[in-house]
């Protein structure tokens, strides 16, 4: 038989114009070794692509982390507001005059979910006085500040998200039947 002689292609780079240019040859690949260009085939954006993953990984990974430090710190607030509101209903249901006890419950919750800044309890029986009230109505109201926004930009733009969570609790009447 008569053998047929296959050239290949490979690429080799000219070490005059250090620009890569096609080489045919029979060998296999393994045979031809050849210099490597430093230059990618389309010119002088060597090393480029590594600046420009760098460059988008910043401009893409700012916003997005600073994404999920704002809804956290939303988030903290919201919980806090709401288990400060249900943990005070349940304590008003049972003593709707046991103010005190609920003030110090709301700051503790706020405390153990993390959230600073102020917030506020507001209680009201129905019908009035609270010894006499079939109701308690609670809302607790708190104030987020965004986070890693300066002082300067601060008091321009006033970066706080109200959170507000309310309640209305029926109280337990227990009577002793004789």
């Amino acid at each position: 038989g008569r053998s047929a002689s296959v050239f290949r292609r490979f690429w080799h780079c000219n070490s005059e114009t250090a620009q890569p240019e096609a080489v045919y040859s029979a060998a296999s690949p393994h045979h031809v070794t050849a210099k490597l260009c430093k230059m990618s085939p389309r010119g002088e954006e060597a090393g480029e692509a590594t600046v420009e993953f760098v460059a988008m990984l910043v401009i893409i990974l700012i916003p997005v982390a600073y994404f999920i430090f704002t809804v956290a710190a939303l988030q903290a607030a919201v919980f806090a507001s709401d288990a400060a509101t249900r943990e005070s209903g349940r304590l008003l249901a049972n003593d709707p005059a046991g103010h005190v006890h609920v003030e110090r419950q709301v700051n503790q919750i706020f405390t153990d979910y993390g959230v600073s800044g102020s917030h506020s309890l507001k209680v009201v029986c129905d019908p009035t006085p609270c010894s006499q009230a079939k109701f308690v109505n609670i809302e607790v109201r708190t104030q987020v500040t965004l986070p890693l926004i300066p002082d300067a930009m601060a008091r321009v733009l006033n970066p706080t998200v109200p959170i507000v969570s309310s309640a209305q609790v029926p109280v337990n009447r227990i009577e002793l039947v004789r």
